[in-house]
């Protein structure tokens, strides 16, 4: 569905940020006078429902991982010791509708479920307490709480402070409402999704609040990537004699920067070492030895090479660190990369405004959709099949999604001292990332990797999403529904190999996997006792272990 930007939004944050996106593409090319006076019509690529999926998703993931984590803030503001300053700008903070400067009565909104609002502290006692959310009395008890671990509601709040409740059920009738303590995070993040099949961008989320701030960290904010950027890196090292079965040792190295000169020893995230592992294996489970071993053999200038196919614009350097992801990129340039892979190799170049018209309907502008031919739709197959391993495979970063029971894909990344969190992933239809961080380069906390804090924003998105399809199905009396698969291209041909050895399966070994190749490249020697032996060295003669 197209969707017409409107003079007046009925909330004033949903789709804030994508709609200022486009308000800025408007007064660049037609004026304030045509922006605000000349009756435009503009129909934009934003769905609505994707929007709002989005908003919950990540306003949701960003309070649950940051409450989780750090627990309950005691320094709300209190509407009965405020200064009279305090006090107007408080009650300003509840009513503004900020980013047009025009007001709304607090009173006069409603509110809708899931969602988290400020609300005033009427009255608390030590087993429940009532609070004014917008227009609705709200009502909450200790078991609302459970998550600050706190036994008794009056050890937390007090009557007149400001706080943040989550609407758990709303009765219009009365205007009373079921809510939850909850609280604004301190952490940030960006969500972007993206039809592969048109770049067309569905939903676009700047930030937790368009009112606090209106820098958009989706589009706005390059950021180190982390291991998210691994798949352009190992699609590089496909096509340059690699394939899933080739078997790369996982141990301390050290390596001489053919760029800078100077030595390197690049880390796990574990501080640990699997020895010889495949191809799959170190995708599967993100090991840096493994990227950095393969962007030192095909060379990390053609690591660049590739990045800049992808449509990565910002500035890299061909440095082995690349491997890491140490270089700054924005989320919108990622999850465009990405959504080469379910587009047979095809990448569109994303974009918010499909038409413009005057206010007679004559067209003034179409979208003129920018498309490059990536990758051959072959090795894009075989890289997707690689990603639906992360997601899949008990050993994969990204293993929590696999209960979606749905054709997905996709990478983690986490960066150093647990800075930023990245997952990008995409169904056949459809491809959308997620970065979590503070706006200052500051760690999240302890063990926030892209698993921990960006995953499951993404996972709460493709939930809603897929809810959707099972049930249109159900409606529609499908008995047996099969959701859409990634289409295999021709010229690929399915081996059975062991996951371990990468060599082709015998009776005996214990991790049979179906593996894609291109023609001419998949394993023609089978596994034999002493191969599996070799691997297991590293373990028991101690070659694979810990860093001290």
């Amino acid at each position: 569905p197209m969707s017409v930007l409107p003079l007046r939004r009925t909330s004033a944050e949903f789709g804030a940020y994508f709609f200022e996106e486009v308000r800025r593409y408007l007064e660049k090319n037609y004026g304030y006078e045509g922006l605000y006076r000349a009756g435009l019509k503009v129909y934009t690529t934003l769905d609505p429902t994707l929007q709002r999926y989005a908003e919950r998703a990540l306003h949701a993931g960003l309070r649950d991982t940051e409450n989780k984590n750090n627990g309950w803030r005691a320094d709300k503001p209190n509407l009965l010791t405020a200064g009279p300053e305090d006090l107007k700008a408080l009650v300003a903070g509840v009513q503004a509708e900020p980013e047009d400067q025009w007001l709304l009565s607090w009173e006069s909104q409603s509110v809708e479920t899931e969602e988290a609002y400020d609300a005033v502290v009427l009255s608390v006692s030590r087993t429940e307490a009532t609070v004014r959310v917008k227009n609705f009395t709200g009502k909450m008890t200790n078991k609302d709480i459970a998550w600050t671990k706190a036994k008794f509601l009056d050890a937390l709040v007090k009557r007149g402070d400001i706080v943040q409740v989550k609407v758990q059920s709303i009765d219009e009738a009365t205007k009373e409402a079921r809510v939850s303590l909850d609280q604004k995070p301190i952490r940030n993040g960006g969500f972007v999704a993206v039809d592969p099949q048109t770049g067309q961008v569905k939903a676009l989320v700047g930030g937790y609040s368009f009112h606090d701030s209106q820098f958009n960290r989706a589009v706005q904010a390059p950021r180190q990537t982390g291991s998210v950027i691994k798949p352009l890196l190992y699609t590089a090292a496909l096509e340059h004699g690699f394939t899933p079965a080739s078997v790369i040792v996982d141990e301390p190295v050290t390596f001489i920067d053919r760029w800078s000169g100077e030595p390197w020893s690049p880390k796990n995230y574990d501080r640990r070492y699997k020895g010889a592992v495949t191809f799959r294996t170190g995708l599967e489970q993100s090991r840096n030895v493994v990227t950095a071993t393969l962007l030192d053999n095909i060379s990390p200038q053609v690591g660049v090479e590739y990045c800049r196919r992808f449509g990565i614009t910002s500035p890299l350097y061909p440095y082995l660190s690349l491997s890491l992801g140490t270089f700054d990129i924005t989320l919108i340039e990622m999850v465009s990369a990405f959504s080469t892979f379910p587009n047979r190799g095809v990448r569109f170049q994303p974009y918010f405004i499909t038409r413009i018209e005057d206010k007679d309907g004559n067209v003034l502008e179409e979208a003129r959709v920018e498309s490059n031919e990536v990758i051959s739709p072959q090795t894009a197959y075989m890289m997707t099949y690689l990603m639906r391993g992360v997601v899949e495979s008990e050993g994969g970063t990204a293993a929590a999604a696999s209960v979606l029971g749905w054709p997905l894909a996709g990478k983690t990344g986490t960066t150093d001292k647990y800075s930023d969190a990245w997952f990008i992933g995409f169904s056949p239809t459809l491809c959308a990332g997620v970065w979590v961080g503070h706006d200052k380069q500051v760690p999240l906390g302890d063990r926030q990797t892209g698993a921990a804090a960006a995953l499951p924003i993404w996972k709460d998105f493709f939930t809603r999403i897929i809810g959707d399809e099972r049930k249109k199905a159900e409606a529609d009396g499908v008995v047996d529904f099969q959701p859409p698969d990634f289409e295999v291209p021709p010229n690929l041909v399915f081996v059975k190999i062991d996951k371990k050895t990468g060599l082709r399966v015998m009776d005996f070994c214990l991790y049979p996997f179906l593996e894609v190749f291109f023609p001419g490249t998949e394993p023609t020697r089978y596994c034999t006792l002493a191969d599996h032996m070799r691997v297991m060295e590293y373990y028991v003669a101690g070659k694979a272990g810990e860093d001290r």
